[in-house]
């Protein structure tokens, strides 16, 4: 996750590791090589960097999670 603190602002620049990953909030998939990679994605108010690793065994709880208490 990496959260945006300043007023206005609407980009994050996120260090993804090894492995794919997935935006929570549009689904996009970003398939990183081993030496990691730096992105930049739209994080509006209300939809902050927020990223999983796909076919984490955790994947399914956390978004089940989040749309249990209405986030996602």
């Amino acid at each position: 996750m990496a959260p945006i603190t300043d007023p206005g602002v609407v980009m994050a620049k996120v260090y993804l590791p090894e492995g794919t990953w997935v935006h929570v909030f549009t689904g996009k998939a970003f398939a990183v090589a081993a030496s990691g990679q730096r992105i930049e994605i739209a994080a509006p108010l209300g939809q902050p960097a927020l990223f999983y690793r796909q076919g984490s065994a955790m994947s399914e709880p956390f978004l089940k999670s989040l749309k249990d208490q209405g986030l996602f």
